[in-house]
């Protein structure tokens, strides 16, 4: 089952709702999800409780980001990968 997974999901849960959105653009897992099977499914996995209200909500609030980018929590991935990576090829 998808619940024993044992992780659990520490980062605030705007974040799991903007990755969800890009794993369903990208169609991590098909086309035949919607984004809000996607997004209930990671939830599920990681143990956070969201409402299909919550989904929606925060998409439009991540539409609206206005400072350097509206994708925080793929950009902090994205950076945090780069840096690991860099300091591995500086060793």
């Amino acid at each position: 089952m998808i619940q024993d997974v044992g992780l659990k999901w520490s980062h605030k849960k705007v974040a799991l709702v903007e990755i969800g959105y890009a794993f369903h653009l990208a169609k991590c897992f098909g086309d035949q999800l919607s984004v809000k099977d996607v997004i209930m499914k990671l939830a599920r996995a990681f143990d956070v409780e969201i409402t299909e209200n919550y989904i929606y909500k925060k998409y439009n609030e991540i539409k609206v980001r206005t400072l350097d980018s509206r994708t925080y929590f793929l950009d902090l991935l994205t950076k945090m990968l780069s840096q690991h990576m860099a300091e591995q090829d500086a060793r």
